[in-house]
């Protein structure tokens, strides 16, 4: 009894102790600058969730390989010190590195990544996979393969995403780089629905960044009524565009993170060429009896939607079984959509009416309207004379 006693003490005591290197007494407190740059200066990852990427299921050659740089120093000199701390709280290493509207910054890249790293903050691709890439590809530092898998080991994913990630960078310690070699990216191992939506995260962060810039080349010489107007446009716009992709995409596939991301850059694109369009008057002109016309089109082909057969629950399936022939799109969700549809171009009428007042009403609520219904004919049955095919099916 008193030996396993005595067992059950020095195993309390291990869980302790092991809980302490991934769970640091400060979790749930402010930090000092001391304690930040011990766990900054951590050999592993401090709270690296290693059961998280089911390594159980990964080959034995992925284990092993993220095992043995579990000991890999990191270099004393690529850390940040404790005079760069303030500078770092709140900081974003994604952007830094990739550069979305000015060049790289891969110095402040590495830092933040290894504050993110000791913090556990930043996004899913952060800290340790900007470092994977960094030292993968020496960018502001030596190259480092081995440090390099030891990062992409810490940054986790699916078994399959880490065994892509190790065999490629084993490729390149293997092999002499070549002149116009691309450089190595995290995200060129994604196996998995919930990494494709992280990647796709960067494309449309990076797309969000550029669109912005054009908006404020744009509306340089607007006025204070103007830009307001524009301003509440911007807001009808977000909730249309993040309806649409909720309502109006299917979502039912493991990438439906990816998918919803790129219908809302699909929209915003469209957005920001309809304000150049506004600038440069290439609105075509249409009197009010041709309106009413699109406008009855319109009407048409929304009810046809929502009459579409394909609607129709699977045979087997329970009334209550969110899913249809269309996947997660529904009658309902469409409804939902079309009345945050209508407030948009609402909004854009009375933009343009400050913006462009020699632009008839008529013409915008036409000019608006047409590229709903051609939005709509994508979801009409293949047999319906209005049918259009997505984009990207064959």
């Amino acid at each position: 009894m008193r030996k396993h006693r005595r067992c059950c003490l020095i195993i309390s005591l291990f869980v302790f102790l092991l809980d302490g290197v991934y769970q640091p007494a400060w979790a749930d407190s402010t930090p000092t600058p001391a304690q930040l740059m011990k766990q900054i200066s951590a050999r592993w990852r401090p709270r690296y969730p290693k059961d998280d990427w089911n390594m159980a299921n990964a080959q034995a050659w992925a284990r092993d390989a993220c095992h043995k740089s579990e000991s890999l120093p990191l270099p004393q000199t690529d850390l940040p010190t404790m005079t760069d701390l303030p500078k770092l709280k709140g900081c974003d290493s994604t952007p830094l590195y990739y550069g979305y509207t000015t060049k790289p910054d891969y110095v402040q890249a590495r830092q933040c990544a290894y504050f993110e790293r000791g913090t556990g903050g930043g996004e899913i691709i952060g800290g340790s996979a900007i470092l994977t890439m960094i030292y993968a590809n020496g960018f502001g530092v030596p190259r480092n393969l081995p440090l390099a898998i030891k990062f992409a080991c810490e940054a986790g994913g699916a078994p399959a995403e880490i065994e892509g990630r190790i065999s490629d960078l084993n490729h390149l310690q293997n092999n002499q780089p070549s002149s116009n070699q691309r450089p190595y990216d995290f995200c060129d191992d994604t196996t998995s629905g919930y990494m494709q939506g992280a990647c796709e995260g960067i494309t449309t962060d990076a797309d969000k960044a550029k669109r912005q810039a054009q908006v404020d080349t744009l509306t340089k010489t607007y006025s204070p009524e103007q830009k307001k107007a524009l301003t509440a446009l911007q807001r009808a716009a977000k909730a249309y565009f993040k309806a649409h992709a909720d309502n109006e995409v299917d979502l039912s596939g493991t990438d439906r993170g990816m998918v919803s991301l790129e219908d809302q850059d699909g929209n915003e694109d469209t957005f920001i060429a309809d304000l150049q369009s506004l600038e440069s008057n290439k609105i075509p002109g249409v009197s009010a009896t041709q309106f009413a016309r699109v406008d009855a089109h319109l009407n048409a082909v929304y009810q046809h939607v929502l009459a579409n057969p394909a609607f129709k629950l699977y045979p087997g399936s329970t009334p209550d079984d969110p899913m249809s022939n269309m996947g997660t799109i529904t009658p309902d969700g469409i409804r939902a959509d079309q009345r945050l549809w209508l407030a948009y171009r609402n909004a854009w009428v009375h933009f343009a009416a400050l913006r462009r007042p020699d632009i008839t009403r008529s013409s915008l609520m036409a000019w608006i309207t047409n590229q709903r219904i051609e939005d709509l004919r994508t979801l009409l049955p293949s047999t319906d004379p209005d049918y259009r095919q997505p984009e990207g099916e064959h």
